[in-house]
């Protein structure tokens, strides 16, 4: 028994130390850190409105474990992160951007001033909002190659416009909530789902191509589908729930199964 105890000691000191290793150098990084400016690093909480310089170190090299770390002070209204069209790149593990706390009104991530993305390529997730007041908009970033989703995004209304997510481990984008606009959205060659919306009344435009499963789902009552193309996706092109959607301008070709269900079965039935 004694034994038994020991290797789950071991265990558990193991997972711990997993769980927090990434944090032991993190510290607070933005454009105002108690007056002044402190460059961002890889693992790094940004703690105040945020444009990235060339010269920051998480985007100077590879990250071993999470990018940034996204999480407003309690009093503060919101949080702005810009990456300034840059890319963060993983190794294969991590969140590249993990948004935790966004204000009040939420935080704003922005991938660059138009027309420039920024780039979040090679984690093990590439974008998280951990809550649903936590976001209020996303805009202009694109999430490459990373093991599993490229965006994951739980929200309440927020405006999620011009993603990219590309040759993604698991769904390309998936969003949960209530509410909100998601638009000009563009998903192709991820192994599971291109786009996923499961979030009751939302508006829903952008296409999606040659992924693994579904090109786009959207289970959610009530929600819009305005302007989508599914297109060369292994199973069905476009998956809605029922008549209570609006489905304008559908554009859905050669997929492997139906190009366009409507289903009753509601989310467990979006997943097969």
């Amino acid at each position: 028994m004694q034994k038994v105890e020991t290797i789950l000691a071991t265990i558990v000191g193991a997972l711990l130390l997993l769980t927090f290793s990434s944090d032991v150098h993190a510290k607070f990084c933005g454009d105002d850190i108690g007056g002044a400016r402190v460059a961002c690093a890889c693992g790094d909480i940004v703690a105040s409105h945020t444009i990235l310089q060339p010269g920051d170190p998480v985007v100077d090299g590879r990250c071993e474990a999470h990018g940034l770390i996204v999480r407003a002070d309690r009093t503060a209204d919101s949080i702005t992160l810009n990456l300034s069209g840059m890319a963060i790149v993983g190794s294969g593990r991590g969140i590249g951007i993990k948004i935790e706390r966004g204000g009040s009104d939420g935080a704003v991530i922005v991938g660059g001033d138009p027309p420039r993305l920024g780039e979040v390529v090679g984690f093990g997730v590439g974008v998280t909002s951990m809550s649903s007041g936590a976001l209020a908009r996303l805009e202009r970033v694109s999430a490459k190659g990373n093991a599993h989703a490229g965006f994951q995004v739980r929200q309440n209304g927020a405006v999620v416009q011009d993603l990219i997510a590309e040759k993604n481990g698991g769904d390309g984008i998936r969003i949960a909530g209530t509410g909100g606009r998601f638009l000009g959205l563009r998903a192709d060659q991820n192994e599971d789902r291109g786009i996923s919306v499961n979030s009751p009344g939302a508006i829903v435009n952008g296409s999606a191509s040659y992924n693994g499963t579904h090109g786009v789902v959207v289970p959610s009552p009530r929600s819009r589908l305005e302007s989508v193309e599914a297109h060369g996706n292994a199973r069905t092109g476009v998956l809605a729930r029922s008549k209570s959607q609006s489905l304008t301008g559908i554009s859905s070709t050669n997929n492997g199964g139906t190009d366009v269900r409507v289903s009753t079965r509601g989310a467990q039935g979006a997943r097969r």
